[in-house]
């Protein structure tokens, strides 16, 4: 019967109340130190977030990622900048999401970049096109400085108060 009540909550698109996928790469660490800070705002709400990341040295297996999107109640995509376009595996990853995610869920896109911000309005060109709440973008340069912080804690602040 276990399986039986999760397969039904799977296919009606049923969430896990306060369950947010984070899925974010960093070739720097930005995108990491920026994630952190978002983790720890979540946390701070009684909110365990389920993390997955991609990095030089560490990539989340797809499968995990897939096997948890289906009832999350919230995604954060954190990405950085790759030739002026979002991290191939990012893109990668967001492409078998768009396929799997309940798309009302509400979505919060987080980037850094080197030359220009262009990343995460992509991003929420391909979520918001497929149907997914895109809430906001953050996008900054480099290393996150005092005002980034803030735009973050705002968002996530409005991501929290979205899934009440």
């Amino acid at each position: 019967m276990k399986i039986v009540k999760l397969y039904q909550s799977l296919a009606y698109g049923l969430q896990s109340k306060g369950k947010v996928l984070i899925l974010y790469s960093s070739m720097y660490g930005f995108v990491e130190k920026a994630i952190n800070m978002v983790i720890d705002e979540l946390r701070k709400n009684n909110i365990n977030p389920i993390v997955f990341k991609i990095t030089d040295t560490f990539r989340d297996d797809i499968s995990d990622v897939l096997g948890e999107i289906g009832d999350s109640s919230a995604l954060i995509v954190g990405t950085a900048t790759y030739e002026s376009n979002i991290f191939p595996l990012i893109k990668y990853y967001t492409d078998l999401i768009i396929g799997k995610a309940n798309m009302n869920i509400p979505v919060l896109i987080i980037s850094s970049y080197g030359w220009g911000g262009v990343v995460g309005e992509l991003l929420n060109k391909e979520l918001s096109s497929k149907g997914f709440n895109v809430l906001r973008v953050v996008e900054f340069r480099g290393m996150i400085n005092t005002e980034s912080i803030q735009r973050i804690r705002e968002a996530v602040k409005e991501l929290i108060n979205t899934m009440k």
